[in-house]
C-alpha cells in the first residue's frame, strides 16, 4: 500500500469554537455513498473517511483538550456487526467529555442524527485503582454502505503531562489522517515520529500538523508486540531543566533522578524500620535467608490494599490516608503496592544489602527507545534493585503484585531494560529472562474408552510459574461457581454433550503455590465408532486446536508473553477385546533448542492400555518476522502430531509398535 504523507508546523485544522461546536458535518457526496469498495485497503470491512485528532496545550492552562471527527463508511456484514456498538474511551477520573455529536447516512442518502442524550456509560477496563470507562452509543439500522461521522471533545483536568502520544495508524485503514498538535505556550518542545517516516519545516507558532493518506490500518495479528514497537506513532515533547534534545543528557538527568529517589524513599535507619529488622533477623544469618524472610514477612503480614482478598472495598481504600514512611506501613499492616516495596527495600538495607529503586521497561507497552524522551513512557514500572555488594550482580523484586513468586518481577518486566541510579552518568541493566522450566504446566489424565467412542474419566491440571500467575489474576475476583462456568465453557465449546463433575480449583491466592484444576468427566462420542473400529485423538489435551499462526504472511515481529512449557500425560483403556491397529507415535521429536515438541506413544505389554506423552517447549520471547515462515512450519508440525487420530479395533494386533 502506498503511503503517502508530509508534516509542516501550520496554525489549527479547526478554528478555536465554542465549548458545544466542533466542526460541522456536511453532506455526504453521491460518489461516497455508491462506493463498493474500500479505496485503501480492497479487503477491508470497514475504512476510515477521515481521522481528524486536535491535542491543545493552550486552551484551559494546564488541562489537555483532545477534539476528535471521524467519518467512516462501511463496506460489509463483518463491519456492520463490528461497528454495532461505538465506544468512546476515557478515564472518568480524570477527563470530561463534551461537544459529542454523530450522523449516520445511509446509501440512499437519509440520514439520522445523534447528541449527548444517546450516549450511555460503560465500564472497559478496572485494574487496581486505574479505571478506564466508555461513553457509548449504538447504531440502529446499521448497514452495508452506511456512513458514520461522530465528533468530540475530551478534557483532562489532571494537569499537563510533559509529552503527547498519539498513534497516527488506527484499527482500521485511513484514506486521510490529520493529526494536530498545540503545545503550550509556554515551553518549549520537540516533535518526533517512530515507525514512519515524516518530513517537516517550523513555523513561528509551533504548531505540529501532521497529514497523511492512505494509512493502513492496524496489523491485527497473534502475539504481536507492543503497539508502539511497530505502529507509526507520534511524540511531543517539552523541555525541562536541561536539554532534552540531547538524549544521553536527559537519560543521565532521569538516572540521577533515581538516586535522589532511592535516598528520600530507602528508610533503614527508620527506628520501627530498625526494630522489625532486629525482631525478623537474627545474628549469622546468611544474607539469603534475611532476603527470603524480609519477602515473606511484607507478603505475608502486610496487606495489600488491592489484592482481591484484601477484604477492602472500592470506597474504603478512596477515603484511606496515604503511607508517607515504612513506619507508618508496619503499624497499619496494610498498604498499597508501592507501600510495600517501600518497606521491604527499607528491611532489605537495615539487613545489610545495598538497596535503590530502579525503572524498567514493559514489554506490554515498549521496548526502550532512547530517543523517545519520556521516562513514562520507556520505563513505566518501579521496582526495588538489591545486591549483596558492589561486585555482585542487581537482583530485582516488585511486590506489587500479589503473585509472584520470590525474586520474580511480572513477566512482561522479565528479560527487560532497566535504568539504574547514578549521580554522574545513565546506568542500563537488563532483568533475567526467566527459563521455560520455571514455568511448567503438567496436563494429566486417565480415562477408559468405550467400544462407541464415549470417554470416562479424570484429569488434573497444575499451573506453574507465569502461567499460574496469568490464571490466578483471571480467577481471583470470580466466585467459586463462576470460576467453574468459566473454566468448563472451552471443554463445553468442544463437547457439548460432555458432563464435568467434582470440579476444584486450588492455590488462587498463593504466591509459592501452583494453581491446581481437577474435575471428572465424561464425553459421549469422543472418538468415532464405525463398525468394529473406534478412532480417536489420543492427544486430548489439544483436541479442535488450531496451529498458533495460521496467516500465510506476517507484518510484524513474533512476541510471547514469557516462555513456558507444557508436559502432558494421558492414559486411555480400551474396550475388552480391542487393540490398535497401528500405535507408533505420530512423528519424529522437534528440536531446535529455544523450541523442543515431542509427541510419543507407548502400550502396555496387553496393548489394553495407551500412553500418549507429550511435550511442548518455549524458551524464547520472540521472533523477528523473517523467522515466521520457519516457526509456522514446525508449529503446524507439532499441531499435525497432535491431531493425529488413532485406531483400535478388534482385530489382531499386528503392527503397534
Amino acid at each position: 500500500m502506498a503511503l503517502a504523507s508530509t508534516l509542516c508546523l501550520a496554525s489549527a485544522i479547526y478554528a478555536d469554537k465554542d465549548e458545544t461546536d466542533l466542526l460541522p458535518f456536511e453532506a455526504v457526496p453521491a460518489e461516497v455513498l455508491g462506493r463498493k469498495i474500500p479505496k485503501v485497503d480492497p479487503n477491508s470491512d470497514i475504512e476510515y473517511l477521515f481521522y481528524g485528532l486536535k491535542v491543545n496545550d493552550r486552551r484551559y492552562g494546564h488541562a489537555r483538550v483532545r477534539e476528535r471527527h471521524i467519518k467512516l463508511k462501511v463496506y460489509t456484514e463483518n463491519g456492520v456487526k463490528d461497528l454495532d456498538v461505538i465506544h468512546l474511551p476515557y478515564i472518568k477520573r480524570w477527563e470530561k467529555i463534551s461537544g459529542f455529536k454523530a450522523r449516520i447516512t445511509q446509501p440512499d442518502g437519509s440520514f439520522s442524527e445523534f447528541d449527548r442524550s444517546d450516549l450511555y456509560e460503560r465500564r472497559l477496563l478496572k485494574v487496581d485503582d486505574f479505571r478506564g470507562d466508555a461513553l457509548s452509543f449504538a447504531l440502529p439500522n446499521l448497514q452495508v454502505g452506511s456512513v458514520v461521522e461522530y465528533t468530540w471533545r475530551s478534557i483532562v483536568d489532571y494537569g499537563q503531562t510533559w509529552y503527547i502520544a498519539e498513534f497516527l495508524e488506527e484499527e482500521w485503514p485511513s484514506e486521510e489522517t490529520e493529526i494536530e498538535f498545540i503545545p503550550s505556550a509556554s515551553h518549549s518542545s520537540i516533535f518526533q515520529a517512530f515507525n514512519y517516516e515524516l518530513e517537516f519545516e517550523q513555523t513561528k507558532d509551533k504548531t505540529y500538523l501532521v497529514s497523511a493518506e492512505n494509512v493502513p490500518g492496524i496489523a491485527s495479528e497473534p502475539y504481536s508486540p507492543p503497539a508502539r514497537d511497530y505502529r507509526g506513532w507520534l511524540f511531543m515533547v517539552y523541555n525541562s531543566e536541561f536539554s532534552m534534545l540531547n538524549a544521553q543528557a536527559f537519560w543521565d538527568g532521569e538516572s540521577e533522578y533515581l538516586t535522589e529517589l532511592s535516598r528520600d524513599l530507602v528508610k533503614s535507619k527508620q527506628r520501627a524500620v530498625k526494630k522489625l529488622a532486629d525482631s525478623l533477623f537474627e545474628a549469622g544469618m546468611a544474607p539469603e535467608e534475611k532476603l527470603w524472610i524480609a519477602f515473606k514477612y511484607c507478603s505475608n503480614e502486610i496487606t495489600n490494599i488491592w489484592a482481591v482478598q484484601s477484604g477492602f472495598t472500592d470506597e474504603e481504600r478512596s477515603k484511606l490516608k496515604d503511607v508517607d514512611t515504612p513506619a507508618e506501613t508496619i503499624k497499619r499492616g496494610y498498604g498499597t503496592g508501592s507501600d510495600i516495596n517501600q518497606l521491604f527495600a527499607s528491611l532489605v538495607a537495615a539487613a545489610g544489602f545495598e538497596v535503590c529503586y530502579a525503572y524498567t521497561t514493559d514489554a506490554e507497552s515498549m521496548k526502550f527507545n532512547s530517543l523517545a524522551l519520556s521516562r513514562r513512557l520507556n520505563f513505566p514500572e518501579r521496582v526495588v534493585a538489591l545486591r549483596k555488594n558492589a561486585k555482585a550482580d542487581w537482583r530485582y523484586f516488585d511486590l506489587s503484585y500479589v503473585y509472584l513468586p520470590f525474586g520474580w518481577l511480572d513477566a512482561a518486566n522479565s528479560g527487560q531494560v532497566v535504568l539504574l541510579p547514578d549521580a554522574k552518568k545513565a546506568r542500563f541493566d537488563t532483568t533475567e529472562f526467566l527459563s521455560a522450566d520455571l514455568s511448567p504446566v503438567f496436563r494429566d489424565a486417565r480415562f477408559d474408552l468405550n467400544e462407541y467412542g464415549d470417554l470416562s474419566g479424570s484429569v488434573q491440571l497444575e499451573y506453574n510459574g507465569y502461567p499460574g500467575v496469568r490464571r490466578k489474576r483471571f480467577y481471583d475476583a470470580l466466585s467459586e461457581g463462576e470460576r467453574e462456568e468459566r473454566f468448563c465453557a472451552r471443554l463445553k465449546e468442544l463437547f457439548p454433550q460432555c458432563e464435568i463433575r467434582n470440579f476444584k480449583m486450588s492455590g488462587i491466592f498463593t504466591r509459592d503455590k501452583p494453581l491446581v484444576v481437577s474435575y471428572d468427566i465424561e464425553i459421549p462420542g469422543y472418538g468415532e465408532s464405525v463398525g468394529d473400529r473406534v478412532f480417536f485423538q489420543p492427544s486430548f489435551f489439544e483436541f479442535g486446536e488450531e496451529p498458533m499462526f495460521m496467516e500465510e504472511q506476517r507484518r510484524t515481529d513474533i512476541a510471547f508473553q514469557y516462555a513456558w512449557k507444557e508436559e502432558d500425560t494421558v492414559w486411555f483403556n480400551f474396550p475388552e477385546g480391542f487393540h490398535p491397529e497401528e500405535a507408533a507415535s505420530p512423528g519424529k521429536p522437534i528440536d531446535l533448542g529455544y523450541f523442543r515438541f515431542a509427541c510419543a506413544y507407548a502400550l502396555n505389554k496387553s496393548q489394553s492400555k495407551l500412553r500418549c506423552k507429550r511435550e511442548f517447549r518455549m524458551d524464547n520471547s520472540g521472533f523477528q518476522k523473517d523467522s515466521y515462515d520457519m516457526l509456522k512450519k514446525i508449529l503446524e508440525d507439532a499441531n499435525t502430531q497432535d491431531s493425529h487420530v488413532m485406531t483400535i479395533s478388534k482385530k489382531e494386533f499386528a503392527n503397534a509398535r
